[in-house]
C-alpha cells in the first residue's frame, strides 16, 4: 500500500481502486487555493490554506537544487509537480 496509508503515519484505509464514474472530472481542474496539513496525518496539526502557486513554488524550491540547473530542464520538473 501507499506510504500514506501505513500504519503509525497513515490516514486509514486506501481509497476503493474502483472510482464511481460520477466522481471522475471530465477534465484536469487545477485549484486556486489548497488546504496543507502541517504534520503527519495520523498528528494532530493545524490545516492551513495556500494558493496553488505557492504551493508548488515551496514544493519546487525544496526539490529541485541549483547543481541541477546545469544537469537537467528545472522546467520538466516543476510540469512533473504540476501535474501530479
Amino acid at each position: 500500500p501507499h506510504s500514506l496509508f501505513a500504519p503509525g503515519g497513515g490516514s486509514g484505509p486506501a481509497p476503493d481502486q474502483d472510482t464511481p464514474q460520477g466522481r471522475v472530472l471530465s477534465q484536469v481542474v487545477i485549484p486556486t487555493f489548497i488546504t496543507v496539513h502541517l504534520g503527519k496525518p495520523s498528528e494532530s496539526a493545524r490545516n492551513v490554506t495556500v494558493s496553488f502557486q505557492d504551493y508548488i513554488a515551496n514544493v519546487a524550491s525544496s526539490e529541485v537544487y541549483p547543481t541541477w540547473v546545469t544537469q537537467n530542464n528545472p522546467n520538466l520538473l516543476l510540469s512533473l509537480l504540476r501535474s501530479f
